[in-house]
């Protein structure tokens, strides 16, 4: 199965009001995102398909056609129209396996292993999944989300050694995979009880290594 994916990105403005509330209640659950004046974003979005190669045009889709359809039903009617929470980190960390000698440690993770450690401005990208609350719009108010990941993520690890600093690393090997697993232990009980669940991890240590968990 081959997955294709097309991106588009669009600006528009929306206020997030429920009638049946009084401002108070309204301000306290949406925040500043109540103004009744509206407020906009800059929308960055992501169309994935998927299915088999057609053995005569070698396409899943042809992405001309997946532009032409996203742009016409999509993008030409949200763009400057009414209408994943994302964090960065520093920390630094070694590659090294004790069982192993110098030589088989530089073979296996090259410069990760340098005795000095080293480090990586960290992007990561936390994706939960539910059905819509219909009182306010949201599968989780992505307030209550990024509080989540910069208490216990972000708080923790920032700046920080993964090899020496980080309790919950202690024992570990860490890696990109191997953390952004822990960070899934870790985050998966704090959303459920907001009615929501972790669907995806994606954790970049560079622009070209990047690290995608589904909790599987």
């Amino acid at each position: 199965m081959i997955y294709i994916k097309r991106r588009e990105q669009f600006c528009a403005a929306h206020k997030l009001w429920n009638d049946k509330w009084d401002a108070e209640t309204n301000k306290k659950v949406f925040g500043k995102c109540s103004n009744e004046n509206y407020h906009g974003h800059n929308f960055d979005l992501e169309v994935t398909v998927k299915g088999e190669i057609n053995p005569e045009t070698g396409f899943v889709m042809n992405l001309f056609d997946l532009k032409n359809i996203v742009r016409e039903h999509i993008i030409e009617v949200v763009d400057h129209k009414n209408f994943k929470r994302r964090e960065q980190f520093c920390a630094a960390h070694k590659l090294w396996n004790d069982k192993w000698d110098a030589e088989t440690n530089k073979k296996v993770f090259g410069k990760c292993s340098n005795e000095n450690y080293h480090g990586h401005n960290f992007d990561l990208e936390v994706t939960v999944k539910g059905e819509i609350n219909p009182e306010t719009g949201f599968v989780m108010n992505l307030f209550d989300l990024k509080n989540i990941v910069r208490e216990h993520i972000i708080e923790v690890v920032d700046h920080k050694n993964f090899n020496l600093d980080i309790d919950f690393m202690e024992g570990k090997m860490p890696t990109a995979e191997v953390i952004a697993m822990e960070f899934w232990r870790i985050l998966a009980p704090e959303i459920t009880p907001y009615k929501a669940q972790l669907h995806k991890i994606v954790l970049a240590e560079t622009n070209n290594n990047i690290i995608e968990y589904y909790g599987e």
